[in-house]
């Protein structure tokens, strides 16, 4: 037999018998344990009970915390809404002050305008106050220049005689003279000239690099001097212009009148051109001493200075040919050309008559007779090759 508090009971003589023993009372370890079984048991019922408490308070403060997440998640929402706009909003100031200051750089801009404006306006002011005052100085010029030319036209037309032609022969034979001269005088020495002058086909002795050195200069004096219709005035369409003003003038008019137009035309544009004239000299001078300068024994300064007189002497014979009666032109003899007794003189070269120009070392002259007809005046100077 089974009692819950002590256990199994048995019969001491076996289950067979008929009567039931006595219980047999509990001793004081077994109450003890009851009781421990009973106050544990409560305590065990209060921790379930508090534990369900604490179960509900953590509900509770789950629930809380899940709607501080949302709340959170809402001003998080809510925050980056605002931080865009205040994005946009600096954006915004930035552009603002972006345009501030490119406005207050336009004002400044404007204001420095208006500035320079006012003082451009003054000097322009002053410029033209200048400029009415220097125009009334060049028309009082201009006048006393045309005075001038007419005293002096005057004065041509009532003294001036003519060139003959052994005049004119013999003023251009001293031009040629000249250059002779300046050669001579400032490239004697003989080292420097090789030096200078050398190369395949160059002349090989002194008297030719000499030679050649006068046919190049020459050649020069002819284009820059010669060969304008007017010294001074530059063989261009004004130059063209001129010549058939001239022609134009010379087929309507009387031989006088040719005459006077001629002399009043070349007077004034050696007057008015003196200073085109000067610069030309200088351009031709300073060309020269750059190509021929490291061949010349003497001083730059003496050899620029006669070489400009022997420019003018040129200018001035070219101006007198231009103001005769009669048509003289200068020519030159080419390079290659057959050699011709009647236009050319032989002065050096290798090779008999009938061998080809290889220098010229001057060029010639010759005059109009009738409408169609040349003559040789004077013969270019050639040296020949052949």
């Amino acid at each position: 037999m089974y009692c819950p508090w002590i256990g199994t009971l048995q019969w001491p003589w076996g289950a067979s018998a008929g009567l039931l023993a006595a219980p047999e009372m509990p001793t004081t370890r077994q109450r003890d344990y009851r009781d421990d079984n009973r106050n544990l048991q409560r305590r065990l019922d209060v921790q379930e009970e508090r534990l369900k408490e604490l179960s509900a308070i953590g509900d509770a403060k789950q629930g809380e915390l899940e709607a501080q997440k949302e709340e959170i998640k809402e001003l998080l929402a809510t925050g980056r809404s605002k931080q865009k706009r205040l994005d946009a909003q600096d954006e915004s100031l930035r552009e603002l002050s972006y345009q501030y200051r490119a406005l207050k750089r336009q004002s400044e801009n404007a204001q420095k305008q208006h500035v320079a404006d006012e003082e451009k306006i003054q000097q322009q002011e002053e410029l033209l106050r200048q400029a009415r005052a220097e125009a009334s100085m060049q028309e009082d010029e201009h006048r006393r220049q045309l005075n001038q030319l007419y005293a002096k036209l005057n004065s041509v037309q009532a003294g001036r005689k003519p060139l003959t032609d052994e005049q004119v022969k013999d003023h251009f034979r001293r031009l040629v003279q000249n250059l002779e001269a300046w050669i001579n005088h400032n490239f004697r020495n003989t080292e420097k000239l090789e030096m200078a002058i050398q190369g395949d086909g160059a002349p090989s002795t002194s008297p030719q690099r000499r030679a050649w050195l006068q046919a190049h200069i020459a050649s020069l004096v002819f284009h820059h001097i010669f060969t304008p219709y007017l010294f001074g005035l530059q063989d261009d369409k004004g130059g063209h212009f001129l010549r058939e003003i001239g022609a134009g003038v010379k087929r309507t008019s009387s031989e006088s009148s040719w005459q006077t137009w001629k002399i009043a035309t070349s007077v004034a544009v050696s007057d008015m051109a003196r200073e085109s004239q000067e610069s030309h000299f200088a351009a031709f001078i300073d060309y020269v001493e750059k190509q021929f300068g490291s061949a010349s024994s003497t001083e730059p300064e003496a050899r620029r200075r006669q070489l400009l007189k022997f420019l003018e002497k040129c200018a001035t014979f070219k101006n007198a040919l231009t103001q005769e009666p009669e048509a003289f032109s200068v020519f030159l003899s080419w390079t290659g050309a057959e050699f011709s007794a009647d236009s050319m003189t032989r002065v050096g070269g290798d090779g008999e008559a009938g061998a080809k120009v290889r220098l010229c070392l001057w060029p010639g002259i010759s005059k109009r007779v009738g409408d169609d007809d040349e003559v040789v005046v004077e013969p270019a100077l050639v040296w020949t090759v052949d």
